[in-house]
């Protein structure tokens, strides 16, 4: 599994300027949990309550890797076979 950088955007208008406020995260869920988490709700709330109902707050991937997972390869297993070999010697009885 790859992961990317993932960005999540404030986005609002100052005066006809679009303003974009981003914080970066190493994974796609990373920066959905920190919404979900309503960390940035109160700088979300204050900027509304300024600049009015132009504002959005969303999560960007990007193109750039920050992990490469790679599965694990199942485990591998040395068996380690004794052969006995039974020697029969047959006596002869005179």
């Amino acid at each position: 599994m790859i992961e990317y950088f993932t960005a999540l955007v404030l986005s609002y208008t100052l005066h006809t300027h679009q303003i974009n406020t981003i914080v970066w995260f190493e994974s796609e869920k990373h920066c959905i949990k920190a919404i979900s988490s309503r960390t940035f709700d109160n700088m979300y709330d204050h900027i509304y309550e300024l600049y009015g109902n132009e504002i959005s707050m969303y999560c960007v991937v990007s193109e750039v890797r920050s992990k490469l997972i790679r599965p694990q390869l199942k485990p591998t297993y040395k068996i380690q076979l004794k052969i006995l070999f039974v020697c029969s010697i047959r006596s002869s009885i005179p």
